[in-house]
């Protein structure tokens, strides 16, 4: 009977212990801001070029808006911008790309 009472006391000290020494670990979940276009992530970055309005072509505007610790999967969406928000490219990106 000794040998019982003191097995269950050796095991509610350990559990007590282990439950102790439990670290929370802190994961930042949030994505940074970004907007989902042609099936691929942009990265928005904070940067002011001097164009002119006909070096910028409209490409399409923001339709969903996810929450920071949202993945962006769907075409047209971001977690940054206002849905309406209207995208550009610059006409010299395009013509990069031929």
């Amino acid at each position: 009977m000794k040998k019982i009472l003191l097995i269950i006391v050796a095991i509610i000290t350990m559990l007590s212990f282990m439950s102790c020494t439990k670290e929370e670990v802190n994961v930042l979940s949030d994505y940074p801001p970004m907007v989902y276009w042609n099936d691929q992530n942009y990265m928005i970055q904070d940067r002011t070029l001097n164009v002119s309005e006909d070096d910028l072509v409209v490409i399409g505007k923001i339709l969903k808006v996810l929450d920071p610790s949202d993945k962006l999967t769907e075409n047209a969406s971001s977690n940054e911008f206002e849905v309406g928000a209207i995208l550009y490219t610059l006409l010299v990106m395009m013509s990069m790309r031929r």
